[in-house]
């Protein structure tokens, strides 16, 4: 069985509360990777106003700085 998607709003990862889900196919081998939610409406306007909110203190975070933090995340992800 394939894994199923979190989702990621105010910085937790949770359930999402839909009951459908959408397969995530390696194209080379055609095997599910993962299943991702077909996340409710409810869900998505919950995560737009959380990250309305949190770009009120982002915004005031200097370019150079947005920029360090991007490169680190990137080197995580390699």
């Amino acid at each position: 069985m394939s894994q199923k998607v979190k989702l990621l709003i105010d910085g937790n990862f949770r359930d999402s509360k839909t009951t459908e889900y959408l397969p995530v196919e390696n194209p080379a081998t055609q095997e599910i990777l993962a299943e991702v939610p077909l996340t409710l409406t409810e869900e998505i306007d919950e995560a737009i106003e959380v990250a309305q909110e949190a770009f009120k203190t982002w915004k005031e975070v200097a370019t150079p700085e947005r920029a360090r933090f991007f490169l680190k995340y990137q080197q995580l992800l390699f």
